[in-house]
């Protein structure tokens, strides 16, 4: 049972990277954990920012 939850899990996360490759040509540039998670949030940021200029159109 633990491993059904498991690959749910990783799934979902392994989908989410997928989509991210696909809209912004995503591959991590860095090495550290932390500055993956900032470049990652940065990412994150712009998709926030881009969905909001859309809606004002």
């Amino acid at each position: 049972m633990e491993k059904e939850v498991n690959y749910g899990k990783r799934s979902y996360i392994e989908g989410f990277f997928s989509r991210l490759k696909q809209i912004f040509g995503f591959s991590f540039r860095n090495k550290s954990e932390i500055n993956r998670e900032k470049e990652l949030n940065a990412i994150c940021l712009i998709n926030s920012l881009i969905l909001v200029w859309l809606n004002l159109r």
